[in-house]
């Protein structure tokens, strides 16, 4: 049937996206209208709400998406390569190591946040070929990946811990870092962390092919002519420079990167590697979003942070997922 057709589910997933933007334009302790949202974007500022809008919202909006697109096709990727449905950014560890090495640069040189994404990028791709090198040395299972990354990320947060006590002027905030959320974001951050979700995104798309083979297994994607070695160090830097870009903007926003490419592949269980990316970018920006704007709304004027949400929604889903795991017994084919 057409409606059931890759490109149709996608363009549903647009519509959704755009749902989930305009209705955390609208919603918050100040409601505005559609026409208020058309009058701040012609150039209109002189009421309340366009500026609500352009100067609070917008931003805050913008990074949700990003971060959300970011941790979901890094998770996606994640799980490919490593051939386990488990895998993802914050389960195996690379959040906590981007985590980790934004608190060293804002311990250390506080002056220069501004490259903040490069070193959030430099602590996920060591947490990841960390957990990849010692789940290699000791059998590669798909359970040795996730205890890897659990053990890693207890020690990254120690890491995290043991600095905040040594250095709490320099990491006053880090409670909120820790948790994860869109309170307050910068504008300044939010371009470089566009650029590399873009950059990263489109990376995968054209390796898609590539991924696609790795999906099948080592010795499938041999025989299709890929070289494994090669092309999993580059979509594991290109899944460490997704979740470098996201944890800059959101800190450790967990879960995202395990749900949503759950998600994708009930919705787009026919479809191959390349659509399932675009389909993680799309319903990721938008369930980050809508968790956001929930965690503003639900409670206001309190404001939840949108990490509390998400560990809300993912620590059920993920024990679901383990016991269905090993119920089934069997090996992970994308």
């Amino acid at each position: 049937m057409p409606y059931r057709s890759p490109a149709a589910k996608l363009l549903a997933c647009t519509a959704i996206l755009i749902l989930a933007l305009l209705s955390s334009l609208m919603l918050g302790a100040v409601r505005v209208s559609l026409w208020d949202i058309y009058r701040a974007f012609t150039g209109s500022f002189d009421t309340a709400p366009a500026r609500i809008i352009v100067l609070v919202r917008l931003p805050r909006l913008l990074a949700a998406a990003v971060a959300g697109a970011a941790l979901s096709c890094s998770g996606l990727i994640t799980q490919t390569v490593l051939l386990n449905p488990m895998a993802s950014p914050g389960v195996i560890g690379v959040n906590a190591g981007s985590g980790l090495a934004a608190a060293i640069l804002l311990a250390l040189f506080r002056s220069n946040a501004r490259i903040l994404p490069l070193a959030a990028f430099i602590g996920a791709m060591c947490a990841c070929l960390i957990v990849f090198g010692v789940a290699r040395m000791a059998g590669g299972s798909r359970v040795t990946v996730i205890l890897a990354g659990v053990a890693l990320s207890s020690l990254m947060s120690a890491g995290i811990n043991t600095l905040t006590a040594l250095a709490p002027d320099a990491l006053a905030g880090i409670h909120d870092f820790q948790v994860g959320g869109f309170a307050g974001t910068a504008p300044a951050a939010l371009l470089p962390s566009a650029v590399t979700t873009v950059a990263g995104i489109g990376a995968a798309l054209f390796f898609s092919g590539e991924l696609e083979a790795l999906s099948l297994g080592e010795s499938s994607a041999h025989s299709l002519g890929v070289s494994v070695a090669v092309f999993r160090m580059v979509f594991l830097v290109l899944a460490s420079a997704l979740a470098g870009s996201a944890v800059s903007l959101a800190g450790l926003l967990g879960f995202v990167g395990l749900i949503v490419p759950h998600i994708v592949r009930f919705v787009l269980r026919d479809a191959d590697t390349q659509v399932r990316l675009m389909g993680c970018a799309l319903i990721g920006a938008a369930f980050v979003v809508t968790c956001d704007t929930a965690s503003r709304t639900a409670f206001a004027p309190r404001e939840l942070p949108v990490g509390i949400l998400t560990a809300y929604i993912g620590v059920p889903l993920f024990l679901y997922l383990l016991f269905r795991e090993k119920r089934r017994g069997s090996p992970f084919h994308g």
